[in-house]
């Protein structure tokens, strides 16, 4: 308990330092005689100010000056070079668009900028890994709903053959 003592009072000492420094970071906070002399409504307003959170206020003032810091920064820092142009791109022929209808990972790519392409040209080649595997996934889903119309088939029949008696 005695250390307990020591301590609360080394930190009453030093809030009492730097108080103006305390102040202007976490807003005034009223000292013991002004809690000792309050009436209910000022006694409300120390509860809603003690409840308030100081770290999320210090976060939002330290958010704000790094906020602050960054525009002064950005007006007083110097661009090394900035560059500006217009281009215009002119098909010979009419405007296409180009583009996959399934992506994928591309494994090759055959024509090189400056190349002159022909008609249904093979451009670049797409790694068919995926694809199979989807192929190979539908085809496992195919022979699994197969025989289970088989044995749907199957139960049918044998239920024909042998007039099952009905449960009632």
């Amino acid at each position: 308990m005695n250390f307990l003592k020591r301590l609360h009072a080394g930190l009453e000492s030093l809030a009492e330092r730097n108080k103006k420094y305390v102040e202007k970071v976490l807003g005034r906070l009223p000292n013991r005689d002004e809690v000792d002399a309050v009436d209910f409504a000022t006694d409300a307003d120390l509860a809603i100010l003690r409840q308030e959170p100081l770290r999320a206020r210090l976060l939002l003032r330290a958010g704000g000056l790094v906020a602050a810091l960054s525009i002064v920064w950005a007006a007083i820092a110097q661009l090394d070079e900035v560059t500006r142009g217009e281009g215009k791109v002119i098909p010979s022929k009419q405007i296409q668009v180009l583009q996959s209808i399934d992506g994928g990972l591309v494994s090759e790519i055959l024509v090189r900028e400056g190349d002159i392409v022909q008609v249904n040209q093979l451009l670049i080649k797409i790694d068919e890994t995926r694809f199979v595997s989807s192929v190979k996934e539908n085809r496992v889903q195919y022979l699994g709903l197969v025989a289970k119309a088989a044995r749907v088939v199957l139960a049918v029949t044998v239920a024909t053959l042998f007039s099952l008696p009905t449960l009632r």
